[in-house]
């Protein structure tokens, strides 16, 4: 969906028009599970939390002003439903739940990464995000848009108001960078 369009369809929404919310939600649904897959690593949890995202964007829909685009105003959102699971996430405890009629027992969360494992991550997540904040402006928006928050090259495009041609441009050279820095700094090994 164009902006022009997406724009017609959030103002009828934002006056009650339930079918323009159905049809954001249809032009958009996509692009939030891929940004919220980017974050949780599993479609189940990634489609709860696209969901409380246009659970929340369909009860604030009314608040959005039009200073920023929609996209970019619906991906913070979103964005912020992404940590805020997380963040539950990790303070969820795994904790046996004892069944007594069946004799099974029943778990309440995914077990956590063990503490290797997660410091390994946040290491080599923390690497890509120093070699990524060392770009060109234009290049670092386009990879934070693409490489981290997993949009679509169109849809990255579209967002930051640049040809896709140019994006994917720009795209390359900083993937170029930031691998070039992680081989540097030996976090990769090519």
């Amino acid at each position: 969906m164009d902006d022009a369009t997406l724009a017609i369809h959030v103002e009828r929404a934002q006056d009650g028009d339930e079918r323009s919310f159905t049809a954001i939600v249809a032009a958009l649904g996509e692009m939030l599970l891929a940004i919220a897959y980017r974050y949780t690593g599993d479609w189940e949890s990634s489609r709860d939390v696209a969901q409380e995202t246009w659970l929340s964007v369909f009860r604030s829909l009314r608040r959005f002003d039009g200073r920023v685009p929609f996209r970019a105003w619906l991906i913070a959102v979103h964005r912020n439903k992404c940590i805020d699971h997380l963040r539950r996430r990790k303070r969820s405890i795994e904790m046996p739940i004892e069944d007594p009629e069946r004799g099974e027992t029943a778990r309440t969360a995914d077990p956590a990464p063990s503490p290797y494992e997660d410091y390994e991550r946040k290491k080599r997540l923390d690497a890509v995000l120093a070699a990524a904040g060392r770009l060109p402006r234009k290049q670092r928006r386009v990879f934070a848009l693409v490489d981290l928050e997993g949009i679509p090259c169109r849809e990255a495009a579209r967002i930051l108001d640049m040809h896709e041609v140019t994006l994917r441009t720009n795209l390359y050279h900083a993937r170029r960078s930031v691998a070039r820095e992680l081989r540097r700094s030996g976090v990769i090994v090519s």
